[in-house]
């Protein structure tokens, strides 16, 4: 039987190098999924759940992403340490343009993908 898909909104599969910021420091790494409500971001270090994160993405436009982590897992494919995180996303700027509502962060979601393309 087929897995239904509970999500709302589509993932779009990118890999941008990016920049996760938190309380208790900094994680260099990549987001390889992103939707208007979320996104899943690779990184060494492990971060609980509740945390709350802004992710910068260095591009043309500055892009970050202010949100919380809502699971983490482990996964060391290469043998080094390596985490999946789910973040659930609250805000995206691109620019000096900022959008917390869901037609601002579609807007805003379009900007990135086509400027990754680029």
């Amino acid at each position: 039987m087929a897995e239904l898909e509970r999500r709302i909104h589509p993932r779009y599969t990118i890999n941008a190098d990016a920049i996760l910021t938190y309380d208790q420091g900094k994680c260099n790494g990549q987001i390889n999924e992103i939707s208007v409500d979320g996104a899943r971001f690779i990184c060494a270090k492990a971060i609980n759940p509740g945390t709350f994160i802004s992710i910068n993405l260095d591009m043309a436009n500055p892009v970050t992403i202010r949100g919380a982590v809502v699971w983490a897992l482990e996964s060391s494919p290469s043998g080094l340490p390596s985490y999946q995180i789910g973040i659930q996303i609250h805000d995206i700027s691109v620019g000096g343009e900022s959008g917390q509502g869901l037609a601002e962060r579609t807007d805003l979601l379009q900007d990135i993908l086509t400027e990754l393309k680029a």
